[in-house]
């Protein structure tokens, strides 16, 4: 059976948010990493301009930005410590719609 770890990006002013979450994700077998997410004023500019285009129309709302950068920073630090071959990561409003994480298991073997 497959084999991977869950990590949660989510806001540090919102971590209620993650605790709703990760009680839900407990009772089908989930336990998640919580990632702290990003805002686009926490975003250092030297960032900014690493990964995204300035003019990139799909990345405009600042929201999309942090949103994104998010993301790229769950995926580093998955591909920095995990030793799994991939990784379930969702944002702190993603909820199971199964019962047990061997169902999610089997969908991915």
């Amino acid at each position: 059976m497959t084999t991977f770890n869950t990590y949660v990006i989510n806001l540090d002013s919102q971590k209620k948010r993650y605790e709703v979450q990760e009680k839900k994700l407990n009772e089908v077998g989930i336990y998640p990493t919580r990632i702290s997410g990003y805002r686009f004023k926490e975003i250092e500019n030297s960032e900014l301009q690493k990964h995204f285009v300035q003019t990139t129309p799909l990345l405009k709302p600042r929201s999309a930005i942090g949103c994104t950068y998010s993301h790229i920073q769950a995926l580093k630090h998955f591909l920095k410590n995990d030793s799994n071959e991939f990784a379930l990561i969702l944002e702190d409003d993603a909820f199971p719609i199964f019962n047990d994480i061997n169902f999610l298991k089997l969908k991915l073997s």
